[in-house]
């Protein structure tokens, strides 16, 4: 009878082997051992070129996230007097616009404006389209209220709707950080492994699947012009919208 482990060594070897192949560094590696430096890009568009911004978050009791979030927003790269904060509190019950409140100052001290706003518990949807008509700047941005933006992320993405007036939306990708159970997933990672299961059809790498399933990109983290936003099309439809939620995502 064939020895069972020469099959397990068979399978993570053509795994390994494949994953070099494919991106050059095995999948391990990278989702453990991964400290790659984000190099900022030069844009070769300047401050004064930039529009107003306008950056809606819905939340629901989420005192245990809203605290990053806001703080990459208050703290973003983007120049000051030109990007506003809507937090619209779908009635959390927790601490939510506690923690929140306590980012008011800072904003003001950054050239941000932070508005909070609070409505009963009805849903997500109805809390976005709730931020989405009390927008001010000409581009619109939505994010999860558990996401935490790079901070040139603002600027990057306002990028495109500056060089071409054609531009109607524009998203980052998703870096995925799951700080308890020690994964960091990069967009290239995320790709790759995607990739192997489908090639191997093993139980190893059905858990990669998972993973790569989990984080998803979410349709709640992009931006559109205002025209778009705020006509019929860029409303929010309650029963066709995506309600799947990443963890603890960073938009770049």
């Amino acid at each position: 009878m064939q020895d069972p482990s020469w099959v397990v060594i068979l399978v993570w070897g053509t795994w390994l082997l494949l994953t070099i192949l494919i991106d050059g560094v095995p999948i391990p590696f990278k989702l453990y051992f991964s400290n790659k430096t984000r190099r900022k890009v030069d844009t070769g568009v300047k401050d004064d070129e930039l529009p107003e911004v306008s950056v809606v978050v819905p939340a629901h009791n989420e005192e245990a996230t809203i605290g990053v979030c806001l703080e990459s927003l208050v703290e973003s790269e983007y120049p000051a007097g030109k990007m506003e904060v809507i937090l619209v509190d779908d009635g959390s019950t927790d601490n939510t616009i506690k923690k929140a409140e306590l980012f008011e100052p800072r904003a003001v001290d950054n050239g941000k404006k932070l508005r909070i706003i609070k409505r009963p518990h009805t849903g997500k949807v109805q809390a976005l389209n709730t931020g989405l008509k009390s927008t001010r700047g000409s581009i619109i941005i939505t994010i999860d209220a558990d996401a935490r933006m790079a901070p040139d992320a603002i600027h990057n993405i306002v990028v495109p709707f500056v060089r071409e007036a054609e531009v109607g939306a524009a998203t980052g990708y998703i870096e995925i950080r799951v700080p308890e159970s020690g994964i960091h997933l990069d967009k290239d990672t995320r790709l790759t492994p995607t990739t192997i299961g489908n090639i191997l059809h093993v139980d190893g790498a059905r858990d990669i699947e998972v993973i790569t399933y989990l984080h998803k990109y979410s349709a709640s983290d992009t931006s559109t012009n205002r025209a778009l936003s705020l006509s019929p099309l860029g409303s929010i439809d309650v029963d066709s919208s995506i309600r799947e939620d990443n963890d603890n995502p960073q938009i770049q």
